[in-house]
């Protein structure tokens, strides 16, 4: 087969392909599903997965994807005025289950913040429901507090729940970014 030209161009027709069982790259998957993923797969996009099976570790269970990280960021900005205590009404409904893992609090300028997080459901607002337990979060006299010790905390939270915080003290803050961290369920 040429070009037309000088360039003779190859084909293969794999149909009649020599070997085709044999297994020469043990670095793909198989397509009959006989050789399992290991190791950590990195997706830069979002993929699909049809058939039924669990991938190792359970990332893959019942045709959804699990352990996608989330994180749930509520802003409290006041102005040049310092945050009033009280239920700010940011209500956030989570489309999705997730196991928290972390808290994080950014206040402007350094001062005093304390909050709880309150979770409930969206056909009974506001929420009512403490989620913090005895460790909620805060900052004292900095601008910056994180914590992993969630304590005491519902930390599961389930799918279509409606979260809120509620400002327990305040001196001095006057914009606050609360960012909850976890993993999707």
């Amino acid at each position: 087969m040429t070009d037309g030209g000088a360039t003779t161009l190859h084909k293969h027709d794999h149909g009649s392909m020599d070997d085709l069982s044999h297994d020469d790259h043990p670095q793909y998957a198989l397509v009959n599903g006989s050789r399992n993923f290991t190791g950590t797969e990195r997706f830069e996009k979002d993929i699909n997965v049809s058939g039924s099976g669990v991938f190792e570790n359970g990332l893959y269970v019942n045709g959804q994807i699990h352990g996608e990280k989330r994180t749930v960021r509520f802003v409290m900005d006041n102005g040049s005025s310092e945050i009033s205590t009280g239920l700010i009404n940011a209500q956030v409904k989570l489309p999705y289950a997730i196991n928290l893992s972390e808290w994080s609090i950014l206040a402007t300028p350094s001062g005093n913040i304390e909050l709880d997080i309150l979770m409930g459901n969206p056909t009974s607002l506001p929420p009512t429901e403490s989620i913090t337990g005895s460790e909620q979060p805060y900052v004292t006299g900095d601008r910056y507090n994180s914590s992993t010790l969630l304590t005491g905390w519902t930390d599961t939270i389930p799918e279509d729940k409606v979260l809120d915080v509620n400002v327990v003290s305040c001196s001095g803050v006057t914009k606050c970014f609360l960012d909850l961290y976890g993993v999707e369920v």
